[in-house]
């Protein structure tokens, strides 16, 4: 199986080493414009003895018939990548957002249109739905009356750049959370606060769901820190790096539970799935979705 690996950020390693177990037998293509970064990448991968990794430039896409194209690049470029690639019919995977709203000369659900009559194999990551599940095991039959999610990252986005970038993970999360495709707010209700590094807003659903979400991007950040309350029950999400294995819990009521990664689970089940049209129907459902949110807020 042939596999195009656009971009050499760390997200792309992540996507790399997840595709690559899940398949049995590959060859991957991280393409750069810098073929010096693509090699200089590839020397920090680890992979099995029959998993080819080549570098080359996008013009591959053109020569050689691929099974996947994984967009890793940063989100500014996706848009741009999105409009270069010709392949009706080929399987997209890209990591969230798909695009910045603010980057679109259009109207975004226009644009979401023209995507998906071009790409109608495309399917966006999102981790935090796995997420979800896992924090719905440990509240199961909840009635929510109220959320708030704090998350704060290391990151270069500033401003609304905040919110395009994380938002997708909570909308997703809280979407899913609550049982529903379809976030409906109240937009008397909305109030939204945007700082340099902090973005903030506060509403409430037509089922009366009150929601704050309250996300963080500074340099200063080595750890990415996660934490939520759903009506009186606070979680916290933890990470650790166990033997080389990025392992993942949630922290309830003093206790520390081991949960599925959700990267990791949510990149099994697309590999799962690749021939499931009811898996890339759900996930363009939760996409229009998000980007009507956007739009609301």
């Amino acid at each position: 199986m042939n596999i195009a690996l656009i971009g050499t950020t760390k997200i792309a390693k992540v996507h790399f080493e997840f595709l690559e177990k899940n398949i049995k037998k590959s060859r991957f293509f991280i393409i750069s414009r810098n073929l010096k970064k693509a090699n200089q990448f590839i020397d920090t991968l680890n992979y099995k003895k029959n998993t080819k990794v080549l570098a080359s430039k996008i013009n591959i896409l053109k020569k050689k018939n691929f099974s996947i194209i994984d967009i890793c690049a940063k989100t500014s470029q996706h848009h741009l990548i999105l409009n270069r690639i010709n392949l009706k019919k080929k399987i997209i995977f890209i990591e969230k957002p798909l695009f910045n709203p603010k980057l679109i000369k259009y109207d975004t659900i226009s644009y979401l249109n023209r995507l998906y009559k071009k790409h109608n194999k495309l399917v966006v990551c999102y981790p935090f739905l796995e997420l979800a599940n896992s924090t719905k095991l440990i509240l199961p039959n909840i009635k929510i009356k109220n959320i708030v999610f704090n998350f704060f990252t290391n990151g270069k986005n500033r401003f609304d750049d905040i919110g395009y970038d994380l938002i997708p993970h909570v909308y997703i999360f809280i979407t899913k959370l609550i049982g529903i495709k379809n976030l409906k707010i109240n937009k008397d209700t909305v109030i939204k606060k945007v700082l340099k590094n902090i973005w903030t807003l506060k509403f409430e659903t037509k089922d009366k769901i009150k929601i704050k979400i309250r996300l963080k991007q500074s340099n200063n950040y080595k750890k990415t820190k996660i934490n939520y309350k759903i009506n009186d029950n606070f979680i916290i999400r933890e990470t650790k790096l166990i033997n080389g294995d990025f392992q993942n819990f949630l922290k309830y009521k003093n206790k520390k539970i081991k949960i599925n990664n959700p990267m990791e689970k949510t990149i099994k089940k697309f590999v799962l799935n690749l021939k499931n049209k009811k898996f890339y129907k759900e996930n363009k459902e939760f996409t229009y979705n998000l980007y009507n949110f956007f739009k609301n807020i």
